[in-house]
């Protein structure tokens, strides 16, 4: 498939101590060059565990390359002492060298999930195939317009779109689909803001390098136009000039315009659109408007 993959870590700790957290659900990152994941308090979050003694607490480290050659009972100690000793500090008067496990376990996954990188989207393939009966799921399937919201999350991904994969199998045999796919929450205001401005900066991005090929193409068929029409006026023919002129003239006006940039102004000697100019103007608009009413707090707020 050409995308590389990343080494897996699963710990999970079935500890003496009872801890409190702020929420059972947690992101760690920056303790190990390049490792980041999760962990959760289980007994928080799942009724199996509620009436355990001690707390069960369940680490997803991903990129863990740094980890995986290290012994079970090393890893165990390293994330106890650092990568938990934040949120104990939070949230505990217990010391990380106080805690006491009852039962471990810990899982390596090598290459287990997709890393995505710029330009790894036009290698993953689809849910559906070529072959009608054969259908994709994991974590590496290509994602965009129309496909689930849990774009980057390697478990929920992989699941979803096995659910996905059920569905369309389900209906190749004639069956009724049988598995409910529920959709993610909206993003937040300001992470909807944010990919606006990001897709208008590629849409504008797009605009402006298909103007400079254009440009390019132009000003081209005028030199070779112009080149032309020297050569001809060596010759002293008038009606040959007229002629030339005519081409001139007919090359200048079938010129594509240039797209006005994000400041507004137009480069010499190239023709703006008077509809684009608007467009791009009340777009500029718009975004600074969705910006301020969605990004920046009320000052009310921040205090």
């Amino acid at each position: 498939m050409g995308v590389s993959c990343s080494d897996v870590l699963a710990v999970r700790l079935w500890l003496e101590q009872k801890l409190q957290f702020r929420t059972p659900s947690n992101v760690v990152a920056g303790f190990d060059d390049g490792v980041g994941g999760t962990f959760f308090q289980l007994d928080g979050l799942q009724d199996m565990y509620r009436k355990e003694p001690g707390s069960v607490l369940e680490f997803d480290l991903y990129h863990a390359e740094p980890l995986i050659p290290l012994s079970d009972d090393a890893i165990t100690r390293r994330l106890l002492q650092h990568y938990l000793a934040p949120a104990l500090r939070c949230s505990n008067s217990i010391q990380p060298a106080a805690l006491k496990v009852k039962d471990s376990c810990v899982l390596r996954f090598r290459r287990a999930v997709t890393k995505f990188s710029p330009g790894s989207h036009s290698m993953l393939p689809n849910i559906t195939t070529s072959i009608p009966n054969v259908f994709v799921a994991g974590d590496c399937v290509k994602q965009g317009p129309g496909t689930h919201g849990c774009k980057g999350l390697s478990q929920e991904k992989a699941y979803v779109s096995g659910l996905q994969a059920g569905n369309h199998a389900a209906r190749m045999l004639g069956l009724r689909p049988a598995a409910q796919i529920i959709p993610v929450e909206p993003d937040e205001p300001h992470v909807t803001a944010a990919k606006e401005v990001l897709r208008t900066q590629r849409w504008l991005a797009s605009l402006f390098t298909n103007g400079l090929h254009s440009s390019s193409r132009t000003s081209s068929r005028n030199s070779r136009s112009s080149s032309t029409t020297k050569a001809s006026s060596s010759s002293g023919s008038s009606s040959s000039g007229s002629s030339r002129s005519s081409r001139i003239s007919g090359n200048k006006s079938s010129s594509s315009t240039f797209p006005v940039g994000v400041g507004g102004s137009s480069r010499p000697g190239q023709d703006i659109s008077a509809q684009q100019q608007q467009d791009t103007q009340q777009l500029r608009q718009a975004l600074r408007q969705q910006m301020a009413d969605q990004v920046v707090p009320d000052s009310k707020d921040a205090e």
